[in-house]
């Protein structure tokens, strides 16, 4: 059987609230629509709808909560809509200046 984004959410916040209380403490409230719609303005594209439905849940998590912060193996956080946008830029840059870092 293949859960929801908000299906995956309730398992995921029902282990953190047993095992991992302050990190569930951490994570933040849903976005709103007005959040969304300036998010997808700002990225200039139409949101997934499994993103949508993630932010409506939780838009990211506030690390500050909890010591070393709310993060998935790798080192990976979970973003609000402004960290979305700050890395999406993070890595345009990147891509516009790969000739330059290659040589080319």
């Amino acid at each position: 059987m293949v859960l929801s984004i908000d299906g995956l959410w309730g398992e995921i916040e029902a282990w953190l609230q047993a095992h991992a209380p302050a990190t569930f403490g951490a994570l933040s409230p849903p976005a709103g629509d007005d959040v969304l719609g300036d998010l997808a303005a700002r990225l200039g594209l139409a949101l997934p709808a499994e993103l949508v439905a993630s932010l409506r849940r939780h838009n990211g998590a506030d690390n500050s909560r909890v010591g070393p912060g709310f993060s998935f193996p790798g080192d990976f956080h979970l973003l609000d809509a402004d960290g979305i946008v700050a890395q999406a830029s993070v890595g345009k840059r990147l891509l516009e200046h790969d000739d330059d870092v290659r040589g080319r």
